[in-house]
């Protein structure tokens, strides 16, 4: 689910750290906040930043000095608190999607992945099921049988001597021929093409989501195309674990070049 069709209830109760940044001096909680949640060092970095000019301004007040400098540090910190406040109002989109990420890849993490049947088991198992229903009917006995020369013979097998019951088949032979197939079943399918999927296709990477996919397709319409899988990270700002993560699944080519026009002139014979 995209951060678009998150409930309002939501995003609410995850932008409740907007309120930190109207408070001076302990406004750097807010980008504490955020740099815990996402485990971003950048919003670390802007914390240290805006509770910089109150450290000044109180070391300074403690020496006693209230000059200049002290008036000019004052300012300083009342400016840091109005960006801080425009900081985080702009930094509530950004943050809402890498949380909302990070807490899907927990949960897809946290599913268990279901038992696959390999090809060869299903097969060996198939193989033991008996071929034919009647050869169970021919080798239990008939509850009507005749005694003649000190032998049990069926009244079934009495009634069509020419029948013979066919042999099934090795279960343990086909689980051998099996076992020499090429292991090219369980090989990953082929890597995506990013100058050529689609928004959907896209979408559907461990770590995009639908938005970044709008992203990805109107920055490989400027550029026309991507060159490298790092060129389409930076340009959805994706994080390094991520691109680690995408860099087995998709591959990047180059578009078809149109067809060259044909020159001359046509002659009518």
């Amino acid at each position: 689910m995209e951060t678009e069709r998150k409930s309002i209830f939501w995003k609410l109760g995850h932008s409740w750290w907007i309120v930190l940044t109207f408070v001076p001096v302990y406004n750097f909680f807010a980008f504490l906040y955020l740099a815990l949640m996402v485990r971003s060092w950048r919003y670390a970095l802007w914390s240290a930043v805006y509770v910089a000019p109150y450290i000044i301004l109180f070391t300074i007040a403690v020496d006693g000095n209230t000059g200049f400098l002290f008036n000019l540090v004052m300012a300083l910190a009342l400016l840091s608190t109005g960006v801080c406040i425009l900081h985080g109002f702009f930094s509530i989109g950004p943050y809402l999607r890498r949380l909302e990420n990070l807490q899907r890849e927990a949960r897809r993490q946290a599913q268990p992945t279901s038992p696959t049947l390999e090809p060869g088991r299903k097969e060996a198992s198939l193989a033991e099921a008996p071929a034919d229903p009647d050869s169970r009917e021919t080798d239990a006995p008939s509850p009507h049988t005749s005694r003649g020369s000190g032998t049990w013979i069926t009244s079934k097998s009495a009634a069509s001597p020419a029948s013979v019951v066919r042999p099934t088949p090795d279960p343990i032979r086909q689980t051998d021929r099996d076992a020499d197939r090429p292991d090219d079943v369980s090989l990953p399918a082929e890597p995506l093409d990013l100058n050529a999927a689609s928004e959907q296709a896209i979408a559907a990477l461990p770590g995009i989501g639908l938005i970044l996919a709008k992203k990805a397709l109107q920055a490989r319409q400027a550029s026309n195309g991507f060159r490298s899988v790092d060129e389409f990270a930076e340009a959805l700002g994706l994080e390094p674990q991520v691109l680690e993560r995408l860099r087995p699944l998709v591959a990047i080519r180059p578009p078809a070049s149109p067809p060259p026009p044909s020159g001359g002139r046509v002659v009518d014979f």
